[in-house]
């Protein structure tokens, strides 16, 4: 079984994804920085993340419309802030009031969380199991029965482009790539812990 998700809530969801979706009976779940609905994605970002281009982002008409096609509705809490570096009032509200937005704007209650940047220690974790059902960062990895519900692993699809990988899929050959991809992301993070930048 494959999940397919989405965060931030570009506005191309809508306009491109959300049409290929619906025509093939794709179901899928959005995550939305409910703060930022309707504006653009120029959220401050942690030192040593990549830089991504400025794009706009659903507003709730249009988040509302896509969950009317059967789109699942989740949160990437509320101003897609590092939510490790919050205090604890803070993250409660990010984490909480992120669950209210959806419910007060759609009428859905989320039943999912997306960290933003998919960094969350065993606090934030703890702070999501009170409001949703589960929580999901982005660790490269398969979902498997020890998993934790509260940080389930991620395959960014970034990783998939290259001719075949996707076709691998559950295959020795695709564990393998997980795990030189796993290698090659945490050499990263340590480079950049060294060199003072912080980030995922």
């Amino acid at each position: 079984m494959v999940a397919l998700t989405f965060d931030d809530a570009f506005q191309n969801f809508r306009s491109v994804a959300a049409p290929i979706l619906r025509a093939h009976g794709l179901p899928a779940l959005l995550f939305v920085a409910t703060a930022h609905a309707g504006g653009t994605n120029a959220w401050p970002s942690p030192r040593g993340t990549p830089e991504v281009p400025v794009l706009p982002l659903m507003d709730w008409s249009d988040i509302a419309s896509v969950a009317e096609d059967g789109v699942s509705i989740g949160s990437h809490a509320r101003t897609h802030r590092l939510l490790s570096s919050l205090s604890a009032a803070d993250l409660r509200e990010e984490i909480a009031e992120s669950a209210a937005d959806v419910q007060r704007e759609t009428g859905i209650a989320p039943a999912a969380l997306a960290y933003p940047y998919g960094i969350a220690s065993a606090r934030e974790q703890k702070e999501a199991a009170r409001v949703y059902d589960l929580a999901v960062g982005a660790e490269l990895s398969v979902i498997g029965d020890e998993s934790n519900r509260f940080m389930l692993p991620r395959i960014d699809a970034y990783y998939l482009r290259k001719p075949g990988v996707l076709e691998s899929f559950g295959s020795p050959r695709f564990d393998r790539f997980l795990k030189l991809r796993n290698r090659g992301r945490q050499l990263r993070t340590s480079v950049n812990r060294l060199l003072g930048q912080g980030g995922a």
